[in-house]
């Protein structure tokens, strides 16, 4: 099958993550946040004009870790705490943890008083989600995280910034749900990990560049014919898949991925953000419209 460049470039990208960022930072000087889950309102930490970057961990045993954690904390929980304590995440400048599972929120308190990044904060998302008042308090909570940014970057974030960002997370989003139309009708196009690593790259590259690179990639002529016959066609159902090599495990026994509902899939991208009206409501409805992923209940 012909390699193509823009799928290659991403999947490098998204293989060492760390380094790149590091690199980047390096070059452009630019204050990057970490968060964790897609809960995470991204839109408004580009429209304080800072770099969200979603962790999904780091590779490696795990030891440092090990003296904070009970043993049977998650694979992410474990491993985002170790690169951190090992100093793989020295490129941050701060970290948001949204209020998902019990230990993400316990994490942020080990965090807190282990690493010293200059901006860290908590972001309390409401567990119910189907009442008027769960709604009240979200836009209370996002304006509360403004303020927090604001006070880390020194102005003021205004609503054009923010309805800027959501103009480039939208576009964003609506290449990448091109990108998994275009894999549903032709599983072929795009191997697990290849989708992965698009998917993955949207959460932590600017998104002019990744939508830039998703531009020319949907130019490109797709790589394989019909759909094989006799192959088994695969949906995913889950939460964070963080090992992209994971994915390709399907492929090679004979079957194929032509849909997910993974957080670090079509989740991830389902729901654009309106433009209309004031951006915080608009973010808070889209959180609140999304489907839910179990740290959260709507009917």
């Amino acid at each position: 099958m012909e390699k193509n460049p823009i799928l290659e470039d991403l999947k490098k990208i998204a293989e060492a993550p760390f380094p790149y960022l590091r690199n980047r930072k390096k070059k452009t000087g630019e204050k990057i946040l970490g968060y964790f889950c897609t809960n995470t309102p991204e839109e408004m930490i580009r429209g304080a004009g800072l770099l969200p970057v979603r962790l999904l961990g780091s590779k490696g045993s795990i030891s440092l870790a090990s003296r904070h954690l009970q043993s049977y904390s998650c694979s992410l929980v474990q491993s985002s705490l170790e690169g951190a304590l090992k100093g793989e995440l020295d490129f941050l400048d701060g970290t948001v943890f949204p209020h998902t599972c019990d230990s993400i929120q316990r994490l942020s308190d080990i965090w807190a008083g282990n690493m010293p990044f200059p901006f860290h904060w908590d972001l309390v998302l409401p567990v119910k989600l189907h009442t008027e008042s769960a709604r009240a308090y979200l836009i209370q909570e996002l304006r509360r995280f403004r303020e927090g940014l604001q006070g880390f970057i020194g102005r003021a974030v205004s609503d054009d910034d923010l309805r800027a960002s959501i103009g480039l997370a939208n576009e964003n989003r609506s290449l990448l749900r091109e990108c998994y139309r275009r894999r549903v009708e032709n599983p072929g196009l795009f191997s697990g990990s290849e989708f992965f690593a698009l998917v993955q790259t949207a959460t932590f590259l600017p998104k002019e560049e990744h939508t830039s690179k998703l531009k020319e990639l949907l130019a490109h002529p797709e790589r394989e014919g019909p759909f094989p016959p006799g192959r088994a066609r695969l949906f995913l159902a889950g939460s964070v898949c963080d090992q992209s090599s994971v994915l390709d495990l399907f492929r090679d026994s004979g079957g194929s991925i032509v849909g997910d509902d993974l957080c670090t899939g079509w989740r991830y991208f389902a729901e654009d953000v309106s433009w209309e009206g004031d951006p915080l409501e608009a973010l808070a409805d889209c959180f609140i419209r999304r489907v839910p992923c179990p740290c959260k209940y709507n009917p």
